[in-house]
């Protein structure tokens, strides 16, 4: 795991434990060791890892390539366009990973026809109208999804409304 995603598990533990013992889970956080990007891992001679940094809802997200007897295998986990950081997708897979021979990917969309995706950057603009239509506009959204709050913050910002995010329990 990335740094950034260490933390926010830790931080998820230490307000679970408030609650139920989840001692043994955020010890194991202590004891993880973070990679970098683009950090290529050698797992044995001719078998490595790397992970570049990937859009994603959750925060501090990466695809894998993996590379074994000459042959390059792409994970890409889920990941999006749609949100701030989705432009560096394809830049990424131009310049660090080129051909692949088999690509691994998850497709929460794809059964999802029917479905129009919304950019980050239009939830903004529909939680501006919203905040200006309403005095009162709730949110909910996953704790870990920094790009909704920065969309968020950023509605509240050009309103003059409070953004305020409750504690995690």
């Amino acid at each position: 795991m990335g740094a950034g995603a260490i933390d926010v598990m830790r931080c998820k533990y230490e307000a679970l434990n408030v609650h139920q013992d989840f001692s043994q889970q955020l010890a194991a956080t202590k004891r993880m060791l973070p990679f970098k990007e683009r950090e290529r891992i050698k797992i044995k001679e001719g078998f490595s890892v790397t992970s570049f940094f990937v859009s994603h809802s959750a925060f501090d997200a990466y695809m894998f390539l993996i590379e074994c007897e000459g042959k390059k295998i792409l994970h890409t986990g889920d990941f999006r366009r749609h949100g701030y950081l989705g432009k560096g997708l394809f830049p990424t897979l131009e310049k660090y990973i080129g051909h692949v021979d088999l690509l691994i990917t998850e497709g929460t969309m794809l059964g999802r026809k029917q479905e129009q995706v919304v950019t980050e950057k239009q939830i903004q603009l529909n939680t501006i109208r919203a905040l200006c239509e309403h005095k009162y506009v709730f949110a909910l959204c996953s704790s870990t999804d920094i790009d909704r709050l920065a969309s968020f913050h950023a509605a509240c910002k050009a309103t003059g409304k409070v953004f305020l995010v409750d504690g995690y329990f």
